[in-house]
């Protein structure tokens, strides 16, 4: 469900309450236009797409071609695994096979039985598990990824571009809509006017629950009459918001190094994002 719709009090584009007759005219054009452009923009899904983008380029095509050829290794398996890699930083071998073997699924079968993905033989599935697991590592000998020993975990090697780094963080999360979310009729439906956000449950799917409450009962009225009401950012209460984090000056006792960068990192991604 998306947040209560927010008034577009917007200092930078000019835009002040008072110049607005009613939160109904908002939901005109070229409002409607600017909120699925938020949408779109701040849709988390457009997060593999982006970091495909960012690795697919002749010069990893070319690393691919100079792969030792013992094992098949598909070029999208090799971009797959770098956007993983970009995703979790650091993952256990399970992980990867499990999301990547998928790469290797039909290398044993004829083109009509691809139409029989969803009954596929238990020793297909294991054979392509394995093939993925010989895959992994070739890519760790090539440098695709590095392999910690002694964690038994696969370490990031390819970084992203600062700027496309600062994109991901900042457009990641959905921003409260700026027009009135749309009427809620059944439990596939939150609001939003993309398709692709709008086909997602009410409840979210994080939720333990959420599985529950796609065919069960949800009060849509009250998450409608909820939706009616605007808000507004109370920008002087907001600027007041000073982010504090304790121990940051030092490593702590109980963690490695490594452990103590990825905190400082993360406070200064939370401390950009708040400011953004």
């Amino acid at each position: 469900m998306p947040s209560n719709n927010l008034l577009p009090a917007i200092q930078s584009s000019g835009y002040v309450q008072s110049e607005i007759e009613s939160s109904e005219y908002l939901n005109h054009a070229p409002y409607t236009e600017a909120q699925l452009e938020l949408e779109v923009l701040f849709n988390k899904n457009q997060r593999m797409k982006r970091i495909r983008g960012e690795f697919d380029i002749p010069k990893l095509q070319e690393l691919w071609a100079t792969t030792p050829a013992r094992v098949p290794m598909p070029y999208e398996f090799v971009l797959d695994l770098l956007v993983q890699m970009c995703i979790h930083k650091s993952t256990t071998a399970s992980v990867l096979i499990g999301i990547l073997h998928k790469h290797f699924m039909y290398d044993n079968m004829h083109d009509i039985d691809k139409l029989l993905v969803d009954n596929m033989p238990e020793e297909e599935t294991q054979i392509a598990m394995q093939r993925c697991a010989e895959a992994l590592e070739v890519a760790i000998e090539v440098d695709y990824v590095d392999y910690d020993c002694e964690k038994e975990k696969f370490t990031q090697v390819f970084q992203l571009t600062a700027e496309t780094t600062k994109d991901l963080h900042r457009y990641q999360y959905p921003l409260p809509m700026i027009i009135q979310p749309q009427t809620i009729t059944h439990n596939r439906e939150n609001g939003y006017l993309d398709t692709v956000r709008a086909g997602s449950l009410v409840v979210l799917k994080g939720s333990k629950a959420g599985h529950f409450y796609e065919h069960n009962d949800v009060c849509l009225d009250h998450l409608n009459r909820v939706n009616r009401v605007p808000l507004k950012l109370n920008h002087n209460v907001a600027s007041l918001i000073d982010n504090e984090w304790k121990d940051l000056d030092r490593k702590r006792t109980t963690e490695t190094y490594q452990e103590y960068q990825k905190r400082c990192r993360a406070f200064e991604k939370y401390t950009h994002t708040l400011k953004v």
